[in-house]
């Protein structure tokens, strides 16, 4: 037994504990305390199959005898200490019951941590916690995953569709809710394969798809994003060089660079080259959650940190519309005696931290004042107005996409370059038609 401590049972803790001196009263526990122990001393049940250790530091301890062995409980009382252990021991062999065992939570979990320890980001493993806690966590979650057939995971998805609100999900959506339940199971399968037991014959994920899609919805929404006019973008400019805001000049410097909120929420003063007259994309506003090695949530971070992909760290040139911008945008800083070569080009005299939440805000409210309808002004339509402004103007795609920092010039083209005002196109029917 460890020196300082003294196993006991039942109502002896507390006199053994002072009148040993292993407690210490007066450096320990306040007087009041030590009346209210006593007061209550014989109200107090511990069970006499199970020891306590009084602790020095007031606390108190006892073991949970689990599976994997003896793990130390601790409470602020001999009562709270037995009945964490009991709720432990309880949750312990629960947890090694065929229908815990075996159930998909449980599978999910294991692909959930294993995908941690990878470069995954943890913006992507929130996303995928939060899918799997708004379709699984409530029912399906149980479900016994030796028991999964492909009618069930048919069920099952066509079921999650249909009790969506507007009775459909994108595409992208079901993509993320069929990922859970086919590596939730691929990690079953395989576990089955390295121990040679019962080895099922698995699921035609393919037809899976195929058949969910002949009894649901999915489909993107079709949203017609129109691109903002030369005029709209030339109305935003002259406001901002009006009011001379910060928040005003940062959005007219997107309209020039396409850059995304995060990362022109992260830039810096140093990430400026003034003599080469290029910005240099390095980080971005992240908001995620810290986790333990079992996966479970820490705390949440909101900070800078690295770019969205490898393809987003780049050199973005700056036009000499975007130069000006930047350069009124010192001069308003060095008035203000907040110019310092790591200091945000967000920073207003309020917030130290880069907040997306309020620029973003702040954006609907600047485009109502330059006379634009705020309801269909969004962050990312300035980046996609930009996209579309170069390819009308004869930029390749793949040079468009190295601006955007898009690794696909896929996304570029099916994504990024959208409709463009009614009389730009009526013009260009005139020249040819």
């Amino acid at each position: 037994m460890r020196k300082g401590v003294i196993a006991i049972t039942q109502d002896e803790w507390l006199r053994i504990g002072i009148e040993k001196a292993i407690i210490e009263p007066e450096n320990l526990i306040s007087s009041e305390n030590i009346k209210d122990m006593n007061k209550n001393l014989d109200n107090i049940k511990v069970s006499s199959e199970r020891n306590v250790i009084a602790r020095k530091d007031g606390r108190f301890m006892c073991y949970a005898h689990l599976k994997a062995g003896r793990k130390a409980i601790y409470g602020k009382t001999p009562a709270e200490a037995i009945d964490k252990a009991e709720k432990r021991e309880i949750d312990d062999q629960r947890a090694n019951s065929d229908e815990v065992k075996y159930s998909l939570e449980t599978y999910y979990k294991k692909w959930f941590v294993a995908k941690m320890h990878t470069n995954i980001r943890p913006q992507t493993l929130d996303r995928i916690e939060n899918t799997f806690n708004k379709y699984y966590a409530a029912e399906f979650s149980k479900q016994d995953i030796r028991q999964l057939e492909e009618n069930v995971v048919i069920d099952f998805l066509v079921k999650c569709i249909n009790d969506t609100e507007k009775k459909y999900v994108s595409r992208k959506e079901f993509s993320k809710i069929m990922q859970i339940i086919r590596e939730a199971y691929q990690t079953y399968y395989d576990e089955c394969v390295l121990s040679h037991e019962n080895v099922p014959n698995g699921i035609a994920w393919d037809t899976v798809k195929r058949k969910v899609e002949e009894q649901a919805v999915i489909q993107s929404p079709k949203k017609k994003e129109i691109a903002l006019s030369d005029t709209e973008r030339k109305n935003m400019e002259e406001t901002a060089l009006l009011e001379k805001e910060v928040s005003p000049l940062l959005w007219v410097l997107v309209t020039c660079t396409g850059l995304r909120i995060g990362e022109l929420t992260a830039l810096t003063w140093n990430d400026v080259d003034w003599e080469n007259e290029v910005l240099s994309i390095s980080k971005t506003v992240c908001k995620y959650y810290k986790r333990d090695k079992q996966g479970r949530r820490i705390k949440q971070v909101y900070g800078i940190g690295t770019t969205k992909t490898a393809h987003s760290k780049r050199e973005v040139p700056l036009t000499e519309r975007a130069m000006c911008v930047l350069r009124l945008l010192k001069d308003l800083h060095q008035k203000k005696g907040w110019y310092k070569s790591n200091q945000l080009l967000c920073y207003d005299g309020y917030h130290y931290v880069a907040r997306t939440a309020k620029l973003a805000k702040d954006l609907k409210k600047f485009c109502e004042r330059a006379g634009i309808e705020p309801d269909r002004i969004h962050p990312h339509l300035l980046r996609k107005t930009v996209a579309t402004v170069l390819h009308e103007a004869g930029m390749s795609t793949r040079d468009i996409a190295d601006i955007l920092g898009h690794s696909d010039i896929a996304t570029t083209e099916q994504c990024y370059i959208i409709s463009t005002e009614a009389e730009k196109k009526r013009k260009k029917m005139a020249a040819v038609l």
